[in-house]
């Protein structure tokens, strides 16, 4: 052992070596985690935001309002453990995520299933049909007044 590294020497032969950190508390590297471990720090919620951020807005979104909104606290959390999961293993794109978790949070869906929907069917990539005018008032359009005004009397 040197001054500011550790050797590990077996059989007459460097093993591995490290650098020594002096400050208190721990210093493992996340890659030296046990899979288990690992996985529980990840799962974190502050790690999962910290994950969202990294996705985008609408996937920060989706995960807050799942870890804040939801009755059942565990239930959202194993939503957005889930969806990061699927990210990692490459079942669905960062930036599909982050269009579906658009969609969505426009119609406040917070379901792991409406979402992988979305994913499915591709809801989010369709056009939205919107009115291209607004409704056009004038005179000899009826309204519930003139139908009002006309009491009981046949047409």
């Amino acid at each position: 052992m040197r001054d500011d590294w550790l050797e590990i020497i077996h059989q007459r032969r460097l093993i591995g070596s490290h650098k020594l950190n002096r400050q208190r508390g721990t210093s493992t590297l996340k890659e030296h985690l046990a899979p288990n471990h690992r996985y529980f720090q990840d799962s974190q919620p502050e790690a999962l935001i910290v994950w969202a951020e990294t996705i985008g807005p609408e996937t920060l979104r989706f995960v807050k309002d799942n870890l804040n909104l939801r009755k059942d606290f565990s239930t959202g959390l194993k939503v957005v453990v889930g969806l990061k999961r699927d990210v990692r293993k490459g079942a669905i794109t960062p930036s599909r995520l982050e269009s579906a978790c658009g969609y969505a949070n426009s119609l406040n869906i917070l379901s792991s299933e409406r979402l992988r929907s979305i994913l499915r069917n591709e809801s989010d990539l369709r056009p939205n049909y919107r009115r291209s005018a607004p409704l056009v008032e004038h005179a000899n359009i009826r309204g519930a007044e003139y139908y009002a005004s006309q009491g009981d009397e046949p047409l």
